[in-house]
């Protein structure tokens, strides 16, 4: 073997061979401490069905979300004279392997193919609940772009964003909730809220704001966004897991096992609870699963994975602002009685280009001076390269306002209130915490406010977390 030769091998070992060792070790230990440290079924508090009458919205950003979450609950909760609606977020239009498992095409898809496609996963979803009860006149679709609700959050929450598969940039589907809808973060917002508002929903279920699907984590951050805009509270709100590397555990068909929360997940603030269901229903779980025909083959390893003696469910406490009478701005330190998010370690795809500025946790407490002192904290020493986001939707009653500070190499580099800089924003940074001093007249009067975290390098997103809502 020639020298060139050995060190082309070499080189292509680092590139790619390398890479996926590594991400296969990091699984196997995932799912290592999955097996020794995650609690059984019998550790969980238990769900009940909702009582005779109640009213049920499941929100599902792609067509098969629902059913993999919560087809039992919805089955069990028609049953017992409750009243479900589905909002379906997506038309599931951007899974291109499925798509090309059905249509063997000659030639490079067209938009219009893939629109195609999305009425199909349509009809799948209708078909799907409808054998469980569910009425096609409960069930909603938004038409928003697959693959892009993170973007109607993070980018384009009032610009107009446009589909990279579909090429649209308003819904081209004539059964849309509202049609020839733009494709606008506010847009999808008041959707939700007009839905809300009209059916009045005892429990709400819909993402856990840590899933890793960012279209997953995006529908959270918008539900939690028209709630806290119109006021409304439902009596519950239950939050589902479908995209985690360690969930399920193990990913195999294992009916007779429990679902559990992860392990990454365990005392991050969500208490997590089970919902029964018997070996009959198992069966008819899996047979609404096989409905969705066009997700079948590449999913059937997560459909089959899911078929457990249980369905999971999350609630996430309310949460409120410490206020310390006694200590000015630069006497506030984080603590556990203010931390607000406890997020998870490696749990973004990119974290591996900063580790050190992966989030930990975010802090809020009100001084005596009557300012709101948040902190970031990382895992590692506070970095130069990459920018720290604090990320804020401030409410005061109809008012709303969008809060964006970055830091970057230990300086505030802007700090937008809806495109305009605001001012008096300090910020210091001390090991691996980041403290940002917000003035009083920002938040004042607030009657509920949303809080993440993120951090990114350049474009690249190293870390986001969960978004929370605060109350006064």
């Amino acid at each position: 073997m020639s020298k060139k030769l050995k060190i082309y091998l070499i080189i292509l070992f680092g590139i790619f061979i390398f890479p996926v060792l590594i991400l296969t070790y990091s699984l196997n230990k995932d799912q290592e401490g999955m097996k020794e440290e995650n609690p059984i079924n019998s550790s969980l508090d238990t769900i009940q069905v909702p009582a005779q009458n109640s009213r049920i919205l499941v929100v599902a950003p792609h067509n098969d979300d629902e059913a993999i979450a919560a087809s039992q609950f919805i089955t069990r909760s028609i049953m017992n004279g409750c009243t479900v609606k589905i909002i379906m977020v997506t038309n599931g239009d951007d899974f291109k392997r499925a798509f090309s498992s059905i249509w063997k095409l000659f030639r490079k898809p067209s938009f219009l193919d893939y629109i195609h496609f999305g009425y199909k996963r349509q009809n799948e979803t209708i078909d799907a609940m409808e054998s469980i009860g569910v009425k096609r006149s409960n069930i909603y679709f938004l038409g928003y772009p697959d693959g892009g609700i993170a973007r109607l959050w993070w980018k384009n929450f009032y610009s107009v964003y446009t589909s990279q598969l579909t090429k649209a940039s308003k819904s081209p589907y004539n059964d849309s909730y509202t049609k020839n809808v733009s494709y606008t973060g506010n847009n999808l917002a008041k959707d939700m809220q007009k839905i809300i508002g009209d059916f009045k929903p005892d429990y709400i279920v819909y993402p856990h704001p840590d899933d890793n699907h960012p279209d997953h984590k995006a529908v959270n951050f918008f539900v939690q966004y028209a709630l806290a805009e119109s006021g409304f509270k439902p009596t519950k709100e239950l939050l589902y897991l479908v995209h985690r590397k360690e969930f399920p555990f193990p990913r195999e068909y294992k009916p007779e096992l429990y679902l559990a929360p992860p392990h990454s997940l365990m005392n991050k603030g969500t208490k997590w609870y089970s919902f029964s269901i018997s070996e009959k229903e198992e069966l008819q779980k899996l047979e609404v699963l096989q409905k969705y025909k066009s997700q079948y083959k590449y999913l059937e390893y997560l459909f089959k994975a899911v078929i457990r003696k249980n369905e999971l469910f999350g609630i996430d406490p309310d949460l409120k602002l410490k206020k310390n009478m006694l200590k000015n701005d630069d006497g506030i330190l984080p603590t556990n009685g203010n931390m607000l998010i406890s997020d998870p370690v490696n749990d973004y795809i990119s974290h591996f280009l900063s580790k050190k500025a992966d989030i930990i946790g975010v802090y809020g407490e009100i001084s005596a001076n009557n300012n709101l002192n948040m902190f970031l904290e990382t895992k590692g020493n506070i970095e130069n390269k990459p920018t720290y986001h604090l990320y804020m939707v401030i409410f005061k009653g109809s008012a709303v306002s969008h809060i964006d500070v970055a830091v970057n190499n230990g300086s505030v580099v802007s700090n937008c209130l809806e495109g305009t800089a605001i001012k008096g924003v300090e910020c210091s940074v001390k090991g691996h915490f980041i403290h940002l001093i917000i003035p009083n007249e920002i938040y004042t009067g607030y009657t509920s406010m949303l809080c993440s975290g993120k951090a990114s390098m350049g474009r690249i997103t190293v870390d986001i977390t969960a978004l929370k809502l605060i109350q006064p």
